[in-house]
C-alpha cells in the first residue's frame, strides 16, 4: 500500500477544514436573519455568474473543438479515467469549474426567488432558527465552492501564461532558424 502524497494529505486536510467551516456556520447563521443572507446569496449569484462568463470564454476562445469533443464522448471515456488523452484531461480541468460555477448560479438563483414564496408558509416560519442555520450552511457551502473555482481560474491562467511563454520562445527559436537557413542559402549562392 503506498503512502498518500503531501498534494492528498493537503486535499484532506482542507475538506475537513470545508466541513468544519460548514458546520460552524450553521452554528452561527441560525442568528443571522435571511434578509441579510439573501444580500450574500445575491453577491454570490454575480460572482458565480461571472466565473462561469470567464470558463466559457476561455472554453470558447482558447479549445474551439473542445466543445465537439466533449459531447462526442462516449460515456465509457468518461468512465475510464486511466485511458484519458491530453484533450479529455484539459475538458475536465476546463469543464469542473465551468458547471460548478453554473450549478452555483442556479442555487442562489433559486434561493433567492425562493424566499419570498417559503416565507409565507406558517410552517416554515415556526422552524425559522433551523431555516436560518440551514441557509447559511449552504450559503458557505457554496462560497467555499465558489472560492474554489476562483483558485482553479487562477491556477489556469499561470498555466495559461507559461503555454503562451514557451509557444513565444518555440516561435522566436523557429524564427532563428529559419533567418540562419535563408543567410546559409543566399551566402552560398
Amino acid at each position: 500500500m503506498s503512502r498518500p502524497s503531501y498534494r492528498q494529505i493537503a486535499r484532506i486536510l482542507l475538506a475537513i477544514l470545508a466541513i468544519a467551516a460548514v458546520c460552524w456556520s450553521f452554528v452561527l447563521g441560525r442568528s443571522v436573519a435571511i434578509s441579510e443572507q439573501i444580500a450574500v446569496y445575491q453577491v454570490l449569484q454575480n460572482v458565480s455568474g461571472i466565473m462561469f462568463a470567464v470558463f466559457g470564454l476561455w472554453i470558447g476562445l482558447l479549445y474551439p473543438g473542445l466543445r465537439k469533443r466533449v459531447f462526442e464522448r462516449s460515456r465509457a471515456d468518461c468512465i475510464r479515467s486511466d485511458e484519458r488523452d491530453d484533450d479529455n484531461q484539459v475538458a475536465d480541468h476546463l469543464l469542473l469549474p465551468f458547471f460548478l460555477s453554473l450549478a452555483i448560479l442556479l442555487l442562489t438563483l433559486v434561493a433567492v426567488v425562493a424566499h419570498p414564496l417559503l416565507r409565507q408558509s406558517t410552517t416554515l416560519v415556526a422552524h425559522k432558527e433551523l431555516l436560518r442555520g440551514s441557509s447559511f450552511a449552504v450559503l458557505s457551502g457554496l462560497a467555499l465552492a465558489q472560492l474554489w473555482t476562483i483558485f482553479s481560474a487562477m491556477h489556469m491562467t499561470e498555466a495559461l501564461k507559461g503555454v503562451v511563454s514557451r509557444q513565444s520562445t518555440r516561435n522566436k527559436v523557429a524564427n532563428r532558424i529559419r533567418q540562419n537557413t535563408k543567410e546559409g542559402t543566399s551566402d552560398g549562392q
